[in-house]
């Protein structure tokens, strides 16, 4: 048996990858599931690290909130299911952002900065400005779709997404993009 150590540096593209070993140009093993290079705030070196272990934790290792929705004399609060944590967020989550990622024809350059990264996937969740992953409608009817107040989850969205086959999923407000974008980092 061979234990190889990979050493990802802090500037490579965020994204799926894949992985093949060769040995005098003849390959002798391909990874067969997908890796994904993604963001590190345990690492000092990453632009996203976050030195406070306590901190850290309660930004990237929470897989529930509190979304406050409403309006200014009427505010009101539900819980907001991330999905981060369970085995979901790495076969669904991700293939959507990288999906995403690829409609906002992002260069390997843009991939490497946190900042960019961001902007592009806070354009991309919305299918008004940039044809997303969420249908923003502010008042009703909601009849061909779900009204943005049933959603609690960014698995659930994510899923039904997904098996729309890319198609904007109907409907949310702001709450439900901030939802959406907020993994808790």
């Amino acid at each position: 048996m061979l234990m190889l150590d990979v050493q990802v540096p802090v500037s490579a593209p965020v994204g799926r990858w894949g992985m093949t070993v060769a040995v005098g140009g003849e390959v002798v093993f391909t990874v067969r599931i997908p890796i994904y290079i993604i963001f590190n705030p345990w690492s000092p070196e990453d632009p996203v690290y976050i030195p406070d272990d306590v901190a850290r934790n309660f930004y990237t290792m929470q897989d529930k909130a509190v979304i406050f929705h409403g309006v200014e004399d009427m505010i009101l609060t539900k819980t907001w299911y991330y999905g981060q944590v369970q085995t979901f967020h790495r076969t669904v989550t991700l293939p959507v952002i990288e999906f995403l990622m690829k409609i906002k024809q992002m260069t390997p350059a843009q991939r490497s900065d946190p900042i960019a990264v961001v902007r592009a996937m806070s354009a991309a969740v919305n299918t008004n400005d940039e044809n997303g992953l969420v249908i923003g409608l502010w008042k009703e009817p909601f009849i061909d779709g779900i009204h943005p107040f049933a959603w609690s989850s960014s698995p659930t969205l994510l899923h039904r997404y997904m098996e729309s086959g890319g198609n904007g999923v109907k409907y949310g407000q702001c709450f439900v993009f901030a939802g959406l974008l907020t993994a808790r980092e």
